[in-house]
């Protein structure tokens, strides 16, 4: 919630292109300078702001940068055509308290607002929320929880896999990571939400291995795991484990992933996250209730450090 005092900021901001004489003096100040006080507010505070302001990269990135990270739960009741079913972590409520989690209030029309389409929340980037609609033709909805606006990406055709939902910065657009399977192969394919069109048939050295989810973005590249090589399914790929993408030149690369891995199943107990800034891998030893931390050190050099080995406690109720 917003601090009381800075309710009347905002009440007058909203109102920016008024002709209300009293707010003329508004306008005589600076975008950049309204740009450095909305960009102190939360989120919840900029529903009714100038999309003018907001909508800019320069806006969302300094926002981002000064805000506190959130948890956000979808939840859909079954039976419920019309579910406020978007929540936000309130980190300001006591942990005694039995409601930390508060509505997003969306607008009746948005896709991800109603339960009986069965959407889901799949990825987050740069504060734009993707849903996955459960129904064919497969359809994905772009949200933004501080503009409510949103963008339907529809297909006619199945696209294959959707494996990351990214930002490129060169550009300037959204865009959505394909892959498509061919027999014991993968064909890439890249989809820009603002221009909707396609880029087929992306050039990647090593088609045979198949990319996991969870994507982690990092300097200006999408990393991808792989989870197994079609041509030697038994044979866990470390060597080549991590799919790159670089969001610019849009072409891939394969590194190799930390540590080693001894079996497929083991390797497929890896995950991939971004932790202050810089890559990082999570590697879960089931049977030994173990986890090892590595951390991307050089990123040039393609330098790994094992943080931290952490023992695992489990409560069995």
């Amino acid at each position: 919630m917003a601090l009381e005092c800075f309710s009347w900021i905002t009440q007058i901001l909203c109102h920016r292109y008024d002709n209300d004489e009293e707010l003329s003096f508004l306008r005589r100040l600076p975008d950049c300078l309204l740009i450095e006080i909305l960009s102190r507010l939360p989120a919840d505070c900029l529903v009714g702001v100038s999309k003018t302001l907001i909508s800019s990269r320069y806006f969302s990135t300094l926002h981002l940068k000064r805000a506190r990270p959130l948890l956000i739960l979808h939840y859909n009741r079954v039976g419920t055509n019309n579910e406020h079913n978007l929540y936000v972590f309130d980190q300001s409520l006591n942990k005694e308290e039995e409601k930390m989690f508060t509505k997003v209030l969306l607008k009746r029309n948005h896709m991800i607002n109603m339960a009986r389409n069965k959407s889901h929340l799949q990825y987050s980037c740069e504060g734009v929320l993707l849903f996955t609609a459960e129904y064919y033709p497969r359809t994905y909805a772009i949200f933004n929880p501080i503009t409510q606006e949103k963008v339907i990406v529809q297909h006619k055709f199945n696209p294959g896999k959707l494996c990351a939902f990214y930002y490129c910065s060169l550009t300037r657009q959204f865009k959505l990571i394909y892959a498509q399977g061919k027999d014991n192969w993968f064909q890439y394919s890249i989809y820009s939400v603002r221009t909707q069109t396609w880029k087929r048939k992306i050039n990647c050295p090593t088609p045979n291995l198949v990319p996991n989810d969870s994507p982690a973005i990092v300097n200006g590249s999408v990393h991808l795991l792989v989870g197994r090589d079609l041509e030697k399914p038994d044979i866990p790929p470390c060597a080549k484990g991590i799919l790159v993408l670089n969001m610019d030149k849009e072409e891939f690369s394969n590194m190799p992933h930390p540590g080693s891995c001894s079996s497929w199943k083991l390797h497929q107990t890896m995950s991939l996250l971004v932790k202050d800034e810089s890559l990082s891998l999570c590697q879960l030893f089931i049977f030994d209730d173990m986890m090892d931390i590595w951390i991307l050190e050089d990123y040039g050099t393609w330098s790994w450090t094992k943080k931290c080995k952490v023992k695992l406690v489990f409560n069995n109720y």
